[in-house]
C-alpha cells in the first residue's frame, strides 16, 4: 500500500513546531555562513602563522633602492606618482598595481615597517580564503578544499613572499589571478544555461587576468591553467582528441594568449632596464638548473628544512645530481600517465606544478644570480597538494578510513608546517641574520656571502671585508663581490689593493658607475689627482644626475682650485638637491673665486633662504656684498677719472 503523504508544506512543518529531517537541510560548510566561517578561520590561521614578521626590519636587498630610497613611491599617493607607477621601468619590473600599494602603505604607515609587512599578511590571507573558495566551487569537496588551502597557507616556503615586503608583487598577482580564476569558473558554469550571463563573466575573467599581469608577469601561463582545469574538475571535455567541441574551448582562449604577448615584452623591457639579466649561462647548463630545481622543489615541499634565502646559480652540476633529479621527474611522470584516467587530478596537479615554473625556470632567460627561489614555489605548489590531498582522500576511502583520521593527519601536518615557518621568519628579522642564515645553509653561495659583507659594511667593517673576500674567492666574476671588496679596502687604507678590485669590478661592467665614482676616490686618497679627476668625471658622465657623484667631483675641483671647471658640476647639484644649503654656498664660493659676484650673491642668498643665520653662509655673503661694492666703487672711480679732461697743448 502507498504511504500517505503529509499534508504540511515545510512552512506549515516549522509553524505546527514538526522537526524537519536534518537530510533535507544543506550541511552547515556548503551553506554561505559555513564558507565564511572556514574563510574566517583560515584568516585567522595565517594571521597567527606569520604575526611574527610584523617585527621584522626593512631588507637593504632591494627595499633600499625598491622602496625607502624611491621618492615616488615613499611620498605616498598622489597624482605624479599615479603616472610614474603606470611607466616605470627601471625597477627591472613592470608593476604598476604592486606599486599603488605600497604607495598606499606609505600614505598609512610611513616608514615604519610592521605596517608593510602586515598588508603582506592580509594580502596572503585573502589569496588563501580566494583559494578555498575556488576549489570548493570547482570540485564540491568542501573539506578537501579546506586542507589544501590550509596547507598551503602555512608552509615553509610562503615565508620569502610574504615575509619579504619587496615580494608583495606575489602575493597581488595571485590575489587577482585566483579572481579571475572564479570568474572563469563562473563563466564556465553561466555557458552551460540556456540564457546564461556568460559574456560579462568571460570579460570579467580578461579584466583581472590583465590586473594580475599588471602586479607581476608571472600567470603568463594563465590560459594554459584555463584549459587544464576545462579537462579537470570543470569537465568541460573528457578527452584530448582534436574535436570541435575542443578546439572551441582553445579558441575561447585567444584572447588570454594574445594578452601574454605585450605582458612579456613590457617585462623584458623591465628586465633590461634594470640591468637583472645576466649573462646568459649555456643552454645546456640552464636546462641542468632547470632539471635540478624542479626536484629540489619537490624535495622542499615535502621536507622543508633549511631553506634559503638564497640558491646560488653554479657553474656546473655533479653528474649524480643530474640523474637522480631526472629519475625522479620520470618517476612521477610515469605515475601520473599510469593513473590520471581514473584520477584525472593526478595529470592537472602535475602539468599545473610543470607549467607555471617555466616562467622562472631559467630555460628561456635567466633573469639575476639564483638558480631557484622560494618565491617561484607560490603558485606552481597548488598543483603538487592538489595530488596528495585528493590522492590521501582517495587513498582513506578505499581502506575505509574515517574522515577523522585524514583531519587527525592534516593536522599534524599542519601544526609541523606552522612551527617550521615561525621559525623560519625569525632569520628575515633583519639583513644579518638573512644573509647569515643563507651563508650557513648553502655551499659555496658567493653572492650570499656579498650580501652579508654589504649589510655589515658599517656595523662591522672587519667581518664585512672578510665576507666580500669569500665571495671573490668562490666566484672572481661576480661584479657585486670585486665592486664591495674594493670599497672596504678602500675603508681600511688599502688603496693600492682597492684600485686594482675597482679596476677588475670596472671590467666586468663598464657601464657601471659605482666602480669608476670609487676608483676615482681611491686614487684621490692615494694622491694621484689626475686619475681621480679622470674615473671621477667618468662616473659623472655614465650617471650626470647622481648627486653623490657630483658632490665628490666638485670637492675635487675646488680642492685643486679649478673652478670654471666646478662651476657647471656645482649648479647640476643644485639642480638635484635644491633644499640643501652646502651646494648653494658652494657654488657661491667658486663663483667669487672666478668673478662673477652677482650669481655668488644669488646663489650665497639661496642658501639662507633654506638655512637661515647658518655663519658661514652669512659670512660668505657679506664677504660678496663687500667685494661686489668695492667692485662698483672701483667702477665709479675708474669713469670718474676717465671724465676728467686732459690739459690743453
Amino acid at each position: 500500500m502507498a504511504k500517505k503523504r503529509s499534508g504540511f508544506s515545510t512552512s506549515d512543518r516549522r509553524k505546527k513546531g514538526i522537526q524537519i529531517s536534518s537530510a533535507s537541510r544543506k550541511p552547515f560548510f556548503r551553506s554561505a555562513g559555513g564558507l565564511f566561517a572556514l574563510c574566517s578561520l583560515l584568516i585567522v590561521l595565517v594571521i597567527g602563522t606569520f604575526w611574527p614578521s610584523v617585527h621584522c626590519q626593512f631588507q637593504f636587498y632591494d627595499e633600499n633602492d625598491y622602496l625607502l630610497a624611491n621618492a615616488h613611491v615613499n611620498r605616498g599617493l598622489t597624482w605624479a606618482n599615479v603616472c610614474w607607477a603606470f611607466t616605470a621601468l627601471g625597477k627591472s619590473n613592470w608593476v604598476p598595481l604592486t606599486w599603488l600599494t605600497h604607495m598606499m602603505d606609505f600614505q598609512v604607515y610611513g616608514h615604519n615597517a610592521w605596517g608593510h609587512h602586515l598588508t603582506n599578511i592580509l594580502i596572503h590571507a585573502a589569496n588563501v580564503s580566494l583559494l578555498f573558495l575556488l576549489l570548493q566551487r570547482m570540485t564540491g569537496a568542501v573539506g578537501r578544499s579546506f586542507v589544501l588551502a590550509a596547507l598551503f597557507a602555512v608552509h615553509p616556503l610562503r615565508v620569502e613572499s610574504v615575509t619579504w615586503i619587496s615580494e608583495r608583487k606575489d602575493v597581488v598577482s595571485f590575489f587577482f589571478g585566483m579572481l579571475a580564476l572564479l570568474a572563469y569558473v563562473r563563466y564556465a558554469e553561466e555557458s552551460q544555461k540556456a540564457a546564461g550571463r556568460h559574456d560579462r563573466f568571460y570579460v570579467l575573467t580578461l579584466l583581472l587576468f590583465v590586473f594580475s599581469l599588471m602586479s607581476k608577469a608571472t600567470l603568463v601561463t594563465f590560459p594554459c591553467l584555463l584549459l587544464l582545469l576545462d579537462y579537470w574538475p570543470l569537465r568541460r571535455t573528457s578527452d584530448f582528441k582534436l574535436d570541435r567541441a575542443n578546439l572551441r574551448l582553445v579558441v575561447e582562449k585567444i584572447p588570454f594568449f594574445l594578452l601574454i604577448v605585450p605582458a612579456s615584452i613590457v617585462a623584458e623591457l623591465a628586465e633590461q632596464s634594470g640591468n637583472s639579466v645576466i649573462l646568459q649561462p649555456p643552454l645546456t647548463l640552464r636546462l641542468e638548473t632547470a632539471l635540478i630545481s624542479y626536484a629540489r622543489y619537490l624535495g622542499y615541499m615535502s621536507w622543508p628544512v633549511n631553506l634559503s634565502p638564497n640558491y646560488t646559480y653554479p657553474k656546473s652540476w655533479p653528474a649524480g645530481e643530474l640523474w637522480l633529479a631526472a629519475a625522479v621527474l620520470a618517476g612521477l611522470s610515469t605515475l601520473v600517465l599510469v593513473v590520471y584516467v581514473r584520477r584525472p587530478y593526478f595529470l592537472v596537479g602535475w602539468l599545473w606544478f610543470l607549467g607555471t615554473l617555466v616562467p622562472v625556470n631559467g630555460i628561456i632567460e635567466q633573469v639575476g644570480p639564483q638558480a631557484m627561489a622560494d618565491r617561484y614555489t607560490y603558485i606552481p605548489m597548488i598543483g603538487i597538494l592538489l595530488i596528495v590531498v585528493w590522492g590521501i582522500n582517495d587513498m582513506a576511502e578505499s581502506l575505509r578510513l574515517r574522515p577523522q583520521a585524514s583531519l587527525a593527519l592534516a593536522s599534524i601536518v599542519a601544526v609541523l608546517l606552522i612551527t617550521v615557518t615561525r621559525n623560519d621568519i625569525s632569520y628575515w628579522r633583519d639583513g644579518d641574520s638573512r644573509w647569515s642564515r643563507a651563508v650557513a645553509v648553502s655551499r659555496n653561495n658567493w653572492t650570499a656571502y656579498a650580501n652579508l659583507g654589504t649589510v655589515l659594511d658599517t656595523s662591522n667593517p672587519d667581518r664585512s671585508l672578510d665576507c666580500f673576500e669569500k665571495s671573490v674567492e668562490i666566484n672572481p666574476d661576480y661584479v657585486e663581490a670585486q665592486r664591495g671588496l674594493a670599497f672596504g679596502l678602500l675603508r681600511h687604507g688599502r688603496y693600492a689593493e682597492a684600485i686594482e678590485h675597482f679596476r677588475i669590478a670596472w671590467i666586468q661592467n663598464t657601464d657601471d658607475p659605482r666602480s669608476q665614482w670609487g676608483w676615482g676616490i681611491a686614487c684621490y686618497r692615494a694622491g694621484h689627482f689626475n686619475d681621480a679627476l679622470f674615473h671621477m668625471q667618468a662616473a659623472h658622465a655614465i650617471a650626470p644626475g647622481n648627486a653623490s657623484y657630483m658632490t665628490s667631483l666638485a670637492e675635487l675641483l675646488v680642492g685643486k682650485q679649478r673652478f670654471t671647471e666646478a662651476i657647471p658640476v656645482l649648479k647640476g647639484l643644485c639642480a638635484v638637491q635644491t633644499n640643501n644649503p652646502a651646494n648653494f654656498n658652494n657654488l657661491g664660493y667658486a663663483l667669487v673665486k672666478c668673478g662673477q659676484l652677482d650669481a655668488a650673491i644669488e646663489a650665497f642668498q639661496t642658501a639662507r633662504n633654506i638655512a637661515p643665520n647658518r655663519p658661514d653662509v652669512e659670512a660668505n655673503l657679506a664677504n660678496a656684498i663687500k667685494l661686489k661694492q668695492q667692485e662698483e666703487n672701483l667702477r665709479l672711480s675708474t669713469n670718474s677719472a676717465a671724465r676728467v679732461q686732459s690739459p690743453a697743448h
